[in-house]
């Protein structure tokens, strides 16, 4: 079974692997509300214009 593209999902996880020593840095302390925050912070405004707003943003 093939997954359906989702250009949502490609670009957070782009963004992560090029996060990917601060990303592991904030796991290994456990600062999981850090890595939200930041995520939130560097790729909200990229998500909603990927697709409709509460699809994008999950509503």
């Amino acid at each position: 079974m093939q997954e359906e593209p989702n250009p949502i999902k490609d670009y957070l996880f782009d963004y992560l692997s090029k996060s990917e020593v601060i990303i592991q840095k904030l796991i290994s302390e456990k600062k999981f509300s850090e890595i939200i925050d930041d995520v939130i912070a560097n790729c909200y405004d990229k998500i909603i214009t990927l697709g409709e707003k509460d699809k994008s943003v999950g509503f």
